[in-house]
């Protein structure tokens, strides 16, 4: 994206940063110049509440904060004080301390945040890897069933007569029909398989 990166973290040294092409700065310079600080760091006693206030008073009026890490990072009260005054220009907000995010939850209503419900992870590759297993789990937990039996690929459902308890027809990799007792046919999709 044309950005020039820069990096800090409790164990970062200005060789490790050279190494994948960002600058190493401290953490005061880094929310004193970034225009955009997303945070990519594990949840443990060291980086619990690591950003709060104090860190979020150095930020630009124009900078925005992302959090898609872990919600106790940030002091939670902190970005919630900054957003509501715009002493920064937004966030955009992925975890939080209780998730799901309470009904009443000042993140839900701020103009200037962008709150997701933990989804920051969600890519094609992940959605496949995670819910084709699904799938093949669904299938196989099927197959096993009494009275189990598995339509041919192509039998359109309306030609499918559902005799057994169960039936599931596959329509392509990473797609399946599912007809339980008298119901009709309900589609459970996730992204296709690869090639």
């Amino acid at each position: 994206f044309g950005m020039q990166v820069q990096a800090w973290s409790q164990n970062l040294t200005p060789e490790k940063a050279a190494a994948h092409g960002v600058q190493c700065v401290s953490k005061e310079a880094l929310f004193s110049s970034a225009d955009i600080v997303s945070i990519h760091l594990i949840l443990s006693q060291r980086t619990r509440g690591l950003i709060g206030a104090p860190e979020l008073a150095l930020m630009k009026p124009t900078a925005r904060l992302v959090n898609t890490s872990r919600g106790p990072i940030v002091v939670e009260k902190d970005p919630v004080d900054v957003l509501s005054r715009c002493a920064i220009a937004g966030a955009a907000i992925d975890v939080y301390d209780h998730e799901p995010l309470p009904p009443d939850h000042p993140f839900r209503v701020l103009p200037n945040v962008l709150a997701t419900p933990h989804i920051g992870y969600v890519t094609e590759g992940l959605y496949h890897t995670f819910y084709q297993d699904t799938v093949s789990n669904i299938a196989n937990w099927l197959d096993r069933q009494a009275g189990a039996r598995r339509v041919a690929p192509g039998i359109a459902a309306s030609a499918a007569q559902p005799s057994g308890m169960y039936m599931i027809r596959h329509t392509k990799a990473g797609e399946i029909l599912v007809s339980c007792r008298s119901r009709s046919f309900a589609q459970a999709s996730v992204w296709p398989k690869s090639a």
